[in-house]
């Protein structure tokens, strides 16, 4: 009769921490399903290259972007995080040349002055930590600036006109299509608000770009090939 007791006894101590662990839930674990609206800053830099003429370097382009985003995710119960974002920003991620020759008086600016991407998400959830992948669409607005003018004229005496250039400038603004990938960690203070780190590389590929040289008629279309990278910093409201 006495082992009878202690064999259950025993099994009763055993039992009871798996009965309870299969049973507890922390008042503190984090679902990350839901939708979630919010804003980010960051600094974009990259190429755009005129790659229709050989003679064109590539330029460097480099500023500041910042937007808005709104997205939603679905937690599945092995904590895998899939979700769908999209966001728009504005951007001035630029750069401006002047021709060294002192006679010239040429100059230029390349820039991208807005981006909207619609990408999907998957990451891993530790509870409150969510690191993931990011990839998808991205439309970039992109503004070409070509011109000539005798304020550039470093020379002590001369102007544009001096090669038989016409003082002009013209300029061409398009919307183009391309891609983004990237990745990021995400951590949520609380049930609503959560802050985020993302780093994203956009490639626009080539268009062709129309600026009226009036001095070079055989160098009107050009054809520019961009690509860029971001890095943002923003937070999130999850409802």
């Amino acid at each position: 009769m006495k082992s009878i007791i202690v064999l259950a006894a025993a099994a009763a101590l055993v039992s009871t921490p798996v009965i309870a662990a299969d049973n507890f839930q922390s008042p503190d674990s984090f679902n990350w399903s839901g939708t979630y609206v919010g804003a980010f800053v960051g600094y974009g830099w990259g190429q755009m290259h005129d790659v229709a003429n050989p003679a064109a370097d590539k330029k460097d382009i480099e500023g500041v972007v910042g937007g808005a985003q709104l997205g939603y995710n679905w937690q599945l119960p092995n904590n895998i995080v899939l979700g769908v974002e999209g966001d728009a920003s504005f951007a001035d991620v630029k750069n401006s040349w002047i021709d060294p020759n002192q006679y010239s008086g040429y100059y230029t600016e390349d820039k991208v002055t807005g981006l909207a991407t619609l990408r999907g998400r998957v990451g891993y959830a530790v509870d409150r930590f969510l690191p993931y992948v990011t990839g998808g669409l991205a439309v970039a607005r992109t503004k070409h600036v070509l011109g000539c003018s005798p304020d550039y004229v470093t020379a002590t005496s001369g102007s544009c006109l001096n090669y038989n250039r016409q003082p002009f400038e013209t300029s061409s603004s398009k919307t183009r299509a391309g891609y983004s990938v990237g990745a990021g960690v995400e951590y949520a203070f609380n049930d609503q608000l959560s802050l985020k780190a993302e780093y994203l590389y956009t490639d626009l590929g080539k268009d062709k770009v129309v600026l009226k040289d009036p001095n070079f008629t055989n160098l009107n279309e050009r054809n520019f090939r961009t690509d860029f990278h971001t890095v943002r910093l923003g937070v999130n409201y999850k409802f």
